[in-house]
């Protein structure tokens, strides 16, 4: 009876790890192979469009850095007067592809247009491993 009740102690166990390895998930920013990505830069100005086509009509995010991002940061919610702009805004990427060219990362948001605003307050995840969220404040 110990040999049934180790034996299928054992193979609960290797499942548990198995399974575990098997379906976990990257964090935002690492890359998979163990390796944290180094700390990113952190944006010092952003601007906000309303559809000039960039997004194909929907609103736009340029959050600028004066050294380029290597991990494309995570913006989590826009705040308009201290509440949220969006009640279910999902986390949304920024494209880095076009740094070089533009100058600033682009969020192409899910919505067509973000009303003129006194203040507007972005959280982000910049993108490195083990950074936690940063909020950026202005005057758009």
């Amino acid at each position: 009876m110990k040999k049934k009740l180790l034996s299928l102690t054992f193979i609960i166990l290797s499942i548990c790890f198995v399974s575990a390895s098997s379906f976990a998930q990257i964090a935002p920013g690492d890359s998979g192979s163990g390796t944290p990505v180094p700390p990113q830069p952190l944006a010092y100005h952003f601007t906000r469009n309303n559809g000039d086509g960039t997004c194909g009509g929907a609103a736009q995010i340029r959050l600028y850095y004066t050294t380029a991002p290597t991990v494309a940061p995570v913006l989590t919610q826009i705040y308009y007067n201290g509440e949220p702009l969006y009640t279910n805004l999902l986390p949304v990427t920024g494209d880095i592809a076009g740094y070089a060219t533009n100058g600033y990362v682009s969020f192409c948001l899910p919505t067509a247009n973000i009303p003129p605003a006194i203040k507007l307050t972005l959280t982000y995840v910049p993108g490195g491993s083990g950074q936690a969220a940063v909020e950026i404040s202005g005057t758009d």
